[in-house]
């Protein structure tokens, strides 16, 4: 199966921004990668009229930032999404 526009949209973007991590600063870094990705998850969850648990939209964030090799956010980071 192939993934979606919506999907390669979103590797897209986190290359880029991997790629300006150095000029971007490591804090504008996180929280763009961050802000990018639970857009991306929220916008799914809502496509899909499904419900997510806020502990898990943060657990699957926060895996997120560790495989970017960043800190992970905070709750009150993704309440501005939610």
């Amino acid at each position: 199966m192939e993934p979606s526009t919506n999907t390669l949209n979103i590797i897209t973007k986190l290359q880029s921004l991997t790629a300006l991590r150095h000029d971007l600063g490591e804090e504008l870094y996180r929280r763009s990668v961050a802000g990018l990705y639970t857009k991306h998850i929220v916008s799914k969850v809502r496509e899909r009229e499904m419900d997510i648990d806020r502990s898990d939209l943060l657990s699957r964030i926060n895996l997120m930032m560790v495989s970017f090799q960043c800190e992970e956010v905070s709750y009150g980071f993704l309440r501005q999404y939610i």
